[in-house]
């Protein structure tokens, strides 16, 4: 993720984890929002270019327009980890398709590939 692609990840993220701390955390929505964006400023601090995560945008491979193929800005979710490289480990602290997109398949094939390329850095899975 880039920076620009930065300030919708954040908002949605607050967003959803202030509903979640609110319903299942008995916090009023205000509080809840208020903790939703310390807690993402506390493990982001730098947004996207925060070192040690790896905060991507989940997208098509690409837009097919008549016989072209071109590449798409399109995003159809998110994917937010941290790989601990001493315990051969990574911790997904967000995983997330927009609602438009699911049903599609890019769920899981994000997985795939981070399996991929968690295999490659000597991750267990």
């Amino acid at each position: 993720m880039d920076e620009a692609a930065f300030p919708a990840y954040r908002d949605y993220f607050i967003d959803d984890y202030a509903q979640d701390l609110a319903s299942n955390h008995g916090l009023t929505l205000a509080d809840a929002r208020h903790q939703a964006e310390a807690s993402l400023l506390q493990h982001l601090p730098q947004g996207a270019a925060t070192p040690g995560h790896n905060l991507l945008c989940i997208t098509p491979v690409s837009d097919k327009v008549g016989s072209a193929v071109t590449p798409t800005t399109t995003i159809a979710g998110y994917l937010w980890h941290c790989v601990d490289s001493a315990a051969h480990t990574t911790f997904i602290y967000d995983f997330y398709t927009l609602p438009a997109h699911r049903g599609l398949g890019y769920g899981k094939a994000a997985m795939a590939v981070l399996e991929a390329e968690l295999k490659c850095l000597g991750v267990s899975l």
